[in-house]
C-alpha cells in the first residue's frame, strides 16, 4: 500500500488510540504511531525497512513514542527503544528495528556510531563527487555494512541500479549484487520473499488446488452459453487414438479406456460444440499430467503391479461369530446364496464378495422403499377424494428397508474394506456407498462403458482410473449431461483432494531414491501445462462470465502459476550458490511446509574434513519454537534441543531415549541435550549473509500445523 501526504496512518483501526485532553497552549498530540508522511509525494511502505539507518530530527518525544522529522520533510511516528539522552530539537541517528503495517520500531544510534558513519558516507560522497542526498547516503551505508567497495564506480553502479529497478529496496539490491544473483524484478520480488519467510511453495499450491475446483464448479454451474465467455484453441487432440496413446497398451488405464469407448457412438466432431467441458478437460488434463510420473516412481515397489489386476482383500474371520450371525439375519431378507451364507458363517468368505452382496441388496432395498412410497402417495391421494375408498396399505412392511444397513456390523465392514482401498486409492475409499450409487447417477448420460459405473458402484475402480476417465470423455459429454457432476459436491471436494495430492510430495516420495527430483519434473510439467492453458487457450471477449468467475477466487489463477514458476526458477537459482530445496509435503489430514538447506560449500563435502552441521528449526503450535542442532562425524550424531519452554524441555527429554534406539539401529552412536532458545534462525544472516559463507551448516525448516 501507499502512504502519502498528511500523514496517513497504517493500520489506523487496530493501532489508534485517543489523545489526552489537554489545556489550550500545550504541545500538540504526539502522532499515532506507525506513520509516515511527507507532506505533498507518495513514498511506499516499501522505502522502510529492516536495518535502515534514519537521520533527523526529534520533533516529539513521549511516553517511548516519537515523531522523528527527516531532511526532506518527511515525518515518521514509531516506537522507540533506547535514547534515553534524547531532547525535542535534538538532530540523531535511528535504525529501523521493524517496519510493518502494525508497527514501526526505532532504536537511537549512539552519538559515536552515528558521528563514524556520518563522518565515513561525507567522506564517501566527497571523493566521488556525488550529491549528499539521502539516497546516494543510503547506498554508502549499505555498502559499507556488505564490506564492499565504496568508490564512486562501486556507488555509480548501485545508483544505477537503484533507479532501473526503484520497486526494490536498496539493502536487497545491495546484497543480490553481492552474491552475484541476477537483478530482475521476478528475482527481488522472491529475494524480499524468502528474506521475510513469505517464500512457502505450500500455501500457494494449497491455494491453487482450492482456486482450480471452485473454478471447475462455478464453470458448470454458471456458464450457460459457451459461445459467450471463452474460446478453446485448436491444438489439442480429441480423438479416441490420441487418448489411447497417452497409456500403455498393456497398462489397466487403456483397458478402462477401450471399454468405457466400447459402446460409445458419439462423434469426436461433438467436442466442437462442447466448449466447458473440453475447458474443464483440459484443467484436470494439466493437473494429473502429474500420474505418469508418479506410476514410473513406484514401478519397483511391491503392490504396484498387482494393485489393478489382484487388489488387496482378506476373509471374514476378523469377525466374531456374533457378528455374522447378525449379517446373515439381514442379509436373508434379500437374494442370499446358500454359498455365501455358509462362507460368511465359517468365516472363509470374502470381505470384497460379501461388501459386494450388501451393495446389490441395499440398492434393492432403495427401489422397494421407493414402491412403496410411490403407494403410499398414491393412497393419500385417493384419501382425500374418499377415505373410505381408499384401499388398505399393503406395504407397510416394505417401508425403509434401507434402515436394515444402518447397522455397526456392516457399517464395520464398509470400514475394513475402505481401509483396503486405501492401499490402491480405489474410489470406495473416498465415497461411502450411498455416494456412489448418487455418483453413478450423475453419469448416467456419460458416453462410458456400465461395466465402468458397475466398478465406480462397487468402488473397485481406482481413483487416478476414474478421473482420468471423466477427463478423456468430457470433450464428447454434452453440456446437460456433464452439469450435474462436475456442479456436485461430491465431484469438487474430490477434485480438491487429488489436486492437492498431485501437486504436493507425499512422504513415499522423500524417503524414494530420486523422489524429490521427480517431484520438480513432475510440478515444473504441470505449472507450464496450466500456464499454457491459461495464456492460450482461455480468450476472454471484454466483461463476461468467466472474468466474474475469476475475480472470486482468492487469486487469479494465471497469476499464482506466474507466481508459482517464479518460486523455482529462483530456487534453481539458488542452488547455483548453496544446495536448497523445499518440501511441500501432503500428508493424511493436513499440509506441511519444509526447507532443506546445505550451506556447506561442495569441496569440503567431498572431503568431509570436517563434521556435518545441522540445524533443524520447527515451529510447532504445542510445542512453540524448536531449533534442533544437530552435527555428525563419522558415526557419532550429537543433538541440541533449543526450547523456549522448560516444560517442552522436559518432554523431549524425557523421549530420548527413543531417538537413541532408532539411531542406534541404523549404526550410530547418538548423545542428546536441552539448551535455552536465545536467537532464533534467520535466513539471511545464516545462510546468505557473508558471516555465514564459510560454516557448514545445513538447515531444515518445517512449519507444521497441528
Amino acid at each position: 500500500m501507499n502512504l502519502s501526504s498528511n500523514r496517513i496512518q497504517q493500520n489506523a483501526a487496530r493501532n489508534s488510540r485517543p489523545a489526552p485532553n489537554r489545556p489550550t497552549g500545550q504541545r500538540p498530540p504526539v502522532a499515532q504511531a506507525n506513520t509516515l508522511s511527507n507532506y505533498g509525494t507518495t513514498t511506499r511502505v516499501r522505502s522502510l525497512y529492516v536495518g535502515q539507518v534514519l537521520k533527523g530530527e526529534v520533533s516529539d518525544l513521549r511516553n517511548r513514542e516519537i515523531v522523528l522529522t527527516l531532511e526532506n520533510n518527511t515525518t515518521v511516528s514509531a516506537h522507540l527503544e533506547g535514547g534515553n539522552w534524547l531532547a525535542i530539537g535534538e538532530i540523531s541517528a535511528f535504525k529501523v528495528l521493524s517496519a510493518s503495517p502494525e508497527q514501526i520500531t526505532l532504536e537511537a544510534l549512539p552519538r559515536t556510531d552515528m558521528a563514524l558513519a556520518n563522518s565515513t558516507v561525507q567522506k564517501a560522497l566527497e571523493e566521488a563527487g556525488l550529491p549528499k542526498n539521502p539516497k546516494n547516503q543510503q547506498i554508502v551505508l549499505e555498502l559499507m555494512k556488505n564490506q564492499l567497495p565504496i568508490h564512486k564506480q562501486s556507488i555509480l553502479q548501485m545508483l544505477q541500479k537503484s533507479f532501473q529497478y526503484q520497486e526494490v529496496s536498496v539493502p536487497t539490491l545491495v546484497l543480490m549484487s553481492k552474491h552475484q544473483i541476477p537483478i530482475t524484478t521476478q528475482n527481488a520480488i522472491q529475494f524480499e520473499r524468502y528474506q521475510n519467510n513469505a517464500h512457502s511453495l505450500a500455501n500457494g499450491l494449497e491455494n491453487l488446488a482450492k482456486d482450480l475446483s471452485s473454478m471447475i464448479r462455478d464453470l458448470a454451474t454458471t456458464l450457460s452459453d459457451v459461445n459467450d465467455y471463452v474460446e478453446i484453441s485448436n491444438t489439442a487432440d480429441s480423438s479416441l487414438d490420441s487418448i489411447l496413446q497417452q497409456t500403455d497398451s498393456n497398462s489397466p488405464q487403456n483397458h478402462v479406456l477401450q471399454q468405457l469407448f466400447q459402446h460409445t457412438n458419439t462423434p469426436a466432431s461433438t467436442t466442437a460444440n462442447n466448449t466447458m467441458q473440453t475447458t474443464i478437460s483440459r484443467i484436470l488434463s494439466a493437473v494429473l499430467s502429474g500420474d505418469s510420473h508418479k506410476a514410473s516412481l513406484n514401478e519397483n515397489q511391491e503392490t504396484a503391479t498387482n494393485s489393478f489386476s489382484n487388489p488387496p482383500d482378506q476373509t471374514l474371520e476378523f469377525l466374531k461369530e456374533s457378528g455374522r450371525t447378525e449379517l446373515i439375519s439381514i442379509l436373508e431378507n434379500f437374494d442370499l446364496s446358500d454359498t455365501l451364507r455358509e462362507g460368511i458363517l465359517d468365516g472363509t468368505a470374502s470381505l470384497r464378495q460379501v461388501t459386494a452382496q450388501i451393495q446389490k441388496d441395499y440398492e434393492q432395498a432403495m427401489l422397494l422403499d421407493k414402491e412403496s412410497q410411490t403407494v403410499e402417495s398414491l393412497e393419500d391421494e385417493l384419501s382425500q377424494e374418499d377415505l373410505s375408498k381408499a384401499p388398505p396399505s399393503k406395504n407397510e412392511g416394505f417401508m425403509l428397508r434401507t434402515a436394515l444397513f444402518d447397522n455397526p456390523v456392516i457399517k464395520g465392514l464398509e470400514s475394513q474394506l475402505q481401509s483396503l482401498q486405501t492401499q490402491t486409492d480405489e474410489i470406495g475409499s473416498r465415497f461411502s456407498m450411498e455416494e456412489r450409487i448418487l455418483l453413478r447417477e450423475y453419469l448416467q448420460d456419460f458416453p462410458i462403458d456400465n461395466h465402468v459405473k458397475e466398478q465406480i458402484v462397487d468402488g473397485s475402480l481406482k481413483t487416478e482410473d476414474f478421473l482420468r476417465t471423466i477427463k478423456n470423455v468430457l470433450p464428447f459429454t454434452e453440456k446437460e449431461a456433464a452439469t450435474p457432476l462436475l456442479s456436485s459436491q461430491l465431484f469438487s471436494s474430490l477434485i480438491e483432494d487429488t489436486f492437492m495430492e498431485q501437486l504436493f510430495l507425499t512422504p513415499s516420495e522423500i524417503f524414494s531414491q530420486g523422489g524429490v527430483n521427480a517431484y520438480y519434473r513432475r510440478l515444473s510439467k504441470q505449472l507450464e501445462d496450466l500456464d499454457s492453458l491459461f495464456e492460450k487457450n482461455l480468450h476472454t471477449k471484454g466483461s463476461n462470465n468467466i472474468q466474474q468467475i475469476i475475480n472470486t477466487l482468492s487469486i487469479d489463477p494465471k497469476e499464482q502459476v506466474s507466481q508459482l514458476k517464479d518460486n523455482l526458477d529462483f530456487m534453481k537459482l539458488l542452488n547455483q550458490f548453496f544446495s536448497y530445496v523445499q518440501l511441500p509435503t501432503k500428508l493424511q489430514e493436513k499440509i506441511t511446509h519444509g526447507d532443506l538447506y546445505v550451506y556447506t560449500r561442495k569441496k569440503n563435502l567431498k572431503q568431509q574434513q570436517n563434521p556435518i552441521r545441522v540445524l533443524l528449526h520447527l515451529n510447532m503450535d504445542n510445542l512453540g519454537d524448536l531449533d534442533i542442532q544437530v552435527s555428525l562425524k563419522n558415526r557419532d550424531v550429537t543433538s541440541i534441543f533449543h526450547t523456549e519452554n522448560d516444560k517442552v524441555g522436559k518432554l523431549l527429554s524425557t523421549n530420548f531415549s527413543l531417538l537413541e534406539e532408532a539411531l542406534g539401529n541404523l549404526g550410530y552412536t547418538c548423545t542428546n541435550q536441552i539448551a535455552k532458545l536465545e536467537k532464533k534462525v534467520d535466513i539471511v544472516n545464516d545462510f546468505i549473509a557473508p558471516e555465514s559463507a564459510g560454516h557448514s551448516i545445513s538447515r531444515y525448516s518445517f512449519d507444521l500445523r497441528a
